[in-house]
């Protein structure tokens, strides 16, 4: 019985033995933005770096309108006269403007600008909402 349990030890020893290299841990060489700079290869198995994707910037626009008028966001049927937000990547042309209801005007945006349609890059978070004035007054 000792002689069976030592011939089992003994081949279990050649085969870790066998299975084993001295490279199992080889660099890598690509241009991987993998923190670890070597790759496990355990048994000689060939493996591929881990890589991470870019990560998404987005930013939030927020837009509404004061009583008297309605805003529109670009390319979509959003009408909304108490506001909206959207996400959108960095960089993202945006174009808003403003409608005013019957007897009203567009006086400019609560930001200061003048210009209607408005149309920017979205590269930060920004809220704005559109004024309009009473032509009745």
């Amino acid at each position: 019985m000792i002689k069976r349990l030592l011939y089992i030890s003994l081949l279990s020893l050649l085969f870790l033995l066998s299975c084993a290299k001295e490279d199992s841990l080889a660099p890598i060489t690509s241009g991987s933005q993998n923190l670890d700079t070597y790759k496990y290869n355990p048994g000689g198995l060939v493996t591929t770096p881990i890589t991470s994707a870019p990560r998404l910037i987005q930013y939030k626009l927020t837009v509404g309108a004061n009583r008297g008028g309605w805003v529109n966001f670009g390319e979509t049927s959003l009408r909304r006269r108490d506001g909206y937000y959207v996400y959108r990547p960095a960089g993202t042309e945006v174009t808003v403007s403003a409608t005013p209801a019957e007897g009203f005007e567009f006086s400019g945006w609560s930001n200061g600008w003048t210009v209607n349609p408005i149309t920017f890059k979205l590269n930060s978070n920004i809220s704005f909402s559109a004024n309009f004035t009473n032509t009745n007054d």
